[in-house]
């Protein structure tokens, strides 16, 4: 439970599998999107079902997903077109700071359970509680269920209550070496550039960003409003230019890729404004703000 940014992680691993569909590629995409669907677990949310009744369908096809790439399966061909879309609007729909009801849902839970077997409650990110949040779980820390483990996971021990930290014991984890982590992404995610963990992990999170923008993108364009969001007047290099134009090709493809599709039309016309897009950046070298407003515009007629 608790709120943490896991696109990167999952986008990664997805990539990873299109190269590799050896089982542990597998164990490790179906891990990443786990990490995910555990925070949409019924107990945490119990009595607020409403809130995820549009997620229903979302998280049946993530988990159809993990059943059909199990180690001993056959190999997957394409992986499914929304794979990483279907993610974000999960991501989307977790609460910024750790709600007090997931809190005390979570400790009736520990309290009333059946069955004698240990049970493990992960927070993470646990500095993300509003102060209401943060004395529920103090009073669940000063009267612990029996057969019950609390872990807390946070990078800014210091925000914490002193109260709450006195109640636990604490673990600090030495951030690795950059050879050992370049050794990681090497034999983990098979990458053979140079950089650390962090800079891996922050080119996935551009990436994932920019999925997230150019839905925005197409939806202010066929909107009345018609302003062109901010974050994309923020692309300026060709790199997260060319980042932006593949994300909003695959948009277009998911809403109207299929030949038998009605709009089929918009599908072929949004692709030929995405690649004249680029080539007024990259061979006529006009100034991509100007290309992208362009497109703007043109998509506005869709």
């Amino acid at each position: 439970m608790g709120h943490r940014g896991l696109i990167p992680e999952i986008s990664a691993c997805a990539e990873l599998l299109k190269k590799d569909n050896s089982d542990a590629p597998r164990y490790l995409m179906i891990r990443s999107i786990k990490k995910l669907l555990r925070r949409f677990d019924p107990i945490l949310w119990e009595g607020e079902g409403r809130k995820l009744v549009k997620l229903h369908s979302i998280a049946e096809r993530l988990t159809e997903f993990m059943d059909s790439i199990l180690p001993g399966k056959q190999a997957p061909g394409r992986l499914p077109k929304s794979l990483i879309s279907d993610c974000i609007e999960m991501q989307k729909a977790l609460p910024e700071f750790l709600p007090i009801a997931q809190i005390r849902h979570v400790r009736h839970w520990a309290n009333h359970s059946a069955g004698r077997d240990h049970k493990t409650i992960i927070i993470d990110s646990a500095e993300r509680m509003q102060d209401a949040s943060k004395n529920a779980l103090l009073k669940f820390l000063e009267e612990p269920p029996a057969n019950t483990s609390v872990l807390l996971i946070t990078d800014r021990k210091p925000i914490l209550l002193p109260t709450i930290v006195s109640r636990l014991r604490v673990y600090q984890f030495k951030r690795r070496g950059r050879v050992r982590e370049a050794e990681i992404l090497r034999r983990v995610f098979r990458e053979k550039r140079g950089g650390g963990l962090r800079e891996f992990f922050d080119a996935w999170r551009r990436k994932s960003s920019i999925m997230v923008i150019a839905k925005l993108f197409i939806e202010q364009a066929k909107s009345n409003n018609r302003t062109i969001p901010r974050e994309v007047l923020e692309i300026r290099d060709l790199e997260n230019l060319r980042y932006f134009l593949e994300a909003l090709s695959a948009e277009f493809r998911d809403r109207w890729g299929k030949t038998a599709s009605p709009g089929h039309h918009r599908f072929r016309s949004g692709q030929k404004w995405i690649g004249d897009a680029r080539f007024r950046a990259e061979n006529l070298n006009l100034p991509i703000p100007l290309v992208l407003r362009g497109l703007f515009c043109s998509l506005g007629d869709l």
